[in-house]
């Protein structure tokens, strides 16, 4: 949870988890949170990855986006690869296919 609403940025103060005791999150349900409550969806460049927010609520995350910028990168400075943490998290496969996409292309 952010300590202060209007303070919602990277790096911004909190008191703890903000939906799940733990602040475990699968994708899916950080999609879900998003389509039922409107939060603000914001992509950071600086940092390639997401998050979301409303009131006190802040998720930070991977999203399509991110994950494509992250691959993107891996494959144009010849890397041999990328990782995935925790893909049972995914939704549908939707950021693995992403990833596999990205890559192949």
């Amino acid at each position: 949870m952010l300590v202060n609403a209007n303070n919602n940025g990277l790096f911004a103060p909190s008191s703890g988890a903000a939906i799940t005791p733990d602040g475990d999150m699968s994708y899916g349900q950080i999609r879900a949170f998003v389509g039922q409550n409107g939060p603000s969806e914001v992509y950071n460049a600086t940092v390639v990855s997401n998050y979301c927010y409303k009131n006190t609520t802040w998720i930070g995350y991977d999203d399509t986006q991110s994950i494509k910028a992250k691959v993107t990168y891996v494959k144009q400075n010849a890397l041999l690869g990328y990782f995935a943490w925790h893909v049972g998290a995914d939704d549908n496969w939707t950021l693995s296919r992403t990833a596999s996409q990205t890559w192949g292309s």
